[in-house]
């Protein structure tokens, strides 16, 4: 559900980019926060590239403070992801099971 939600989200924010940076895009905080906000919930290297992609062609103008830590968090987030998943999902699952034969 998450992954739907983010992609929402990312679908959401360029679709309506030029209305948010017409608004937003020369007040210094509100652009930075609007894009670090949408950006570092990511945590793929398809939505890394996406937003690398995006704004090769669309200026983030004072949001580039934002835009910097929102592409250094999910970087963070897929470095976070490649080594601890594994053992969330097993901690996870051995716990599960521990839980599930108490139960029976």
């Amino acid at each position: 559900k998450q992954w739907y939600q983010r992609r929402v989200a990312i679908t959401a924010g360029r679709r309506n980019y030029d209305t948010y940076f017409e608004k937003y895009g020369d007040s210094l905080f509100t652009m930075s926060y609007i894009l670090q906000t949408v950006t570092e919930q990511l945590n793929s290297n398809e939505m890394y590239n996406e937003v690398k992609s995006f704004f090769k062609t669309n200026k983030p103008g004072t949001g580039e403070p934002g835009l910097t830590a929102g592409l250094e968090q999910i970087a963070e987030n897929i470095r976070w992801k490649k080594n601890h998943r594994h053992k969330c999902r097993n901690f996870f699952f051995t716990y599960a099971r521990k839980h599930a034969k108490g139960k029976n």
